[in-house]
């Protein structure tokens, strides 16, 4: 309710006819601001930060046609309503889609995180490639930043030009590429994968597994030797992997990890075969012997118990 007062508060502060306007184009160069945007602009430089929040929203409600504001809206980075600014910026849509990706290239890696967020959640795709580009930048928070914002965009056409990536010579790159991998919950491509377990770089053999985890069983393959990797790092990952495919080929490599010498890795193999078999066992000899005796086969998982029937109602009484 308190959204619908204020939007009708917005249409009524704009008047109808610029709410009709604010679904147009982007208006070409030379066109004069519509006054109602000058002045919204205006009320930004307010000290009272609820005019300065109400003016935010006005804009957002007008769409591409708020374009103008963009740059006293990216003026807010840095400030109370940081946030605020950048929904009203993504509110405005493809206009921003140009001065957000010159931003990517701000000397002020903040900004640079900032900028990769809003263009993920525009969705436009022009940002993908400045997106993968940014996958290499020598601060590894914006190459965070931008794998979650390429993760963001949910295009299963960028699956093929990260996992080519993870050929890069350079280990950010690898790593940062897995990392959008790992996060878009989506990892078809298995042989790049396996080729990303055996690297040379630890953080990319931990990425590697934590990303094989969204490929179902067919990643058990891969994910098994791992559990043996020099790095009790890389095997704490594999085994947190193999716990979340769920899958009965995850049993004995879970198995032969609870006699691992690293106390975390016996603990998260331990977690991993409670989750997946009910079971909770006290080494890897008798889970052996359980798995074993189930000749292999992990137990269906229980029925939902069926909703209770309605009582039967003899409908509204009618009054004679």
């Amino acid at each position: 309710m308190k959204k619908i007062l204020m939007m009708l508060a917005i249409l009524i502060a704009v008047g109808p006819a610029a709410a009709a306007s604010a679904q147009l184009a982007r208006p070409s160069g030379g066109t004069p601001v519509p006054d109602v945007v000058k002045g919204q602009i205006g009320k930004l430089a307010s000290p009272d930060p609820a005019v300065r929040q109400l003016a935010m929203d006005t804009l957002a409600a007008l769409h591409a046609e708020a374009w103008p504001a963009i740059d006293t809206l990216l003026g807010f980075f840095g400030k109370p309503e940081q946030e605020l600014a950048a929904r009203t910026i993504v509110a405005i849509g493809e206009p921003a889609v140009d001065p957000l990706l010159g931003k990517l290239k701000d000397a002020n890696v903040d900004m640079r995180i900032w900028a990769a967020g809003m263009l993920s959640r525009i969705g436009d795709p022009r940002a993908k490639d400045p997106l993968l580009a940014a996958l290499a930048d020598p601060n590894a928070r914006m190459a965070h930043a931008a794998a979650e914002a390429l993760a963001g965009m949910a295009d299963k056409g960028l699956l093929g030009k990260l996992s080519s990536l993870l050929k890069d010579p350079a280990i950010q790159v690898r790593w940062a590429a897995l990392d959008a991998l790992a996060a878009s919950r989506q990892a078809d491509d298995l042989a790049s994968l396996g080729a990303a377990a055996k690297d040379p770089s630890l953080a990319v053999r931990m990425m590697a597994a934590l990303a094989a985890s969204n490929a179902g069983a067919p990643a058990v393959e891969m994910l098994a030797p791992m559990v043996k990797d020099e790095d009790p790092r890389v095997r704490l990952c594999a085994v947190v992997a193999l716990g979340h495919v769920r899958d009965s080929k995850s049993v004995d490599p879970l198995i032969a990890a609870l006699d691992d010498k690293e106390p975390d890795v016996c603990q998260a193999a331990a977690s991993a075969l409670t989750s997946l078999t009910g079971q909770n066992f006290k080494n890897a000899a008798d889970a052996q012997q359980w798995w074993k005796e189930v000749k292999g086969q992990l137990p269906a998982p229980a029925a939902k118990p069926a909703p209770a029937a309605k009582p039967a109602t003899a409908g509204p009484a009618v009054r004679a």
